[in-house]
């Protein structure tokens, strides 16, 4: 399965978890923001996107878990931490309600830490509504979300592996 990467490079002067918000809001302001899976190695966050891992039959979940343990061809780092973001559809309040655009990004660490941002978009898709922000982490004491996380236990708890192979590509 071939799968085309994109990469961004890590501000070292900025959090990760700063850096995936300003990513994802500008992102969603050129409406540009579809949902991803994405890991931090060293220097670069790679982003995957996850409807060519629907489309190959991949389970996001087990997916993630994978690429905990995974490695690349290219001797690139280890992995550093791993998670979702982008513009979802958010499970409707009431039943027969449309569901409603949700920006969101979800870290997870090899320890266990997990932090998630989350916003309600314009039903546009081209913003971020401010009013609507919220940030959950391990370390405040939330609740982990249901379907996030747990990606590194699993990892290593089913022994998953992944072996990435580096590819060029020229335009």
């Amino acid at each position: 399965m071939a799968v085309t990467l994109a990469v961004t490079a890590r501000a070292r002067d900025e959090s990760l978890e700063a850096q995936l918000e300003r990513l994802l809001r500008g992102a969603t302001a050129a409406r540009a923001a579809p949902p991803v899976a994405w890991c931090a190695r060293g220097d670069r966050i790679e982003l995957l996107p996850l409807a060519a891992l629907h489309a190959a039959g991949v389970p996001t979940g087990p997916f993630l878990a994978a690429l905990t343990r995974s490695t690349v061809d290219d001797g690139s780092d280890p992995v550093d931490a791993v998670g979702l973001m982008g513009v979802f559809l958010g499970d409707p309040s009431a039943p027969g309600s449309p569901a409603v655009p949700m920006a969101m990004a979800f870290v997870e660490w090899p320890d266990g830490r997990w932090w998630q941002w989350r916003a309600l978009v314009e039903p546009d898709l081209s913003a971020v509504r401010d009013d609507s922000a919220t940030v959950r982490s391990a370390l405040e004491g939330d609740p982990l979300p249901d379907r996030l996380g747990r990606w590194w236990s699993t990892g290593r708890r089913r022994r998953y592996a992944l072996a990435l192979r580096r590819a060029e590509v020229v335009h």
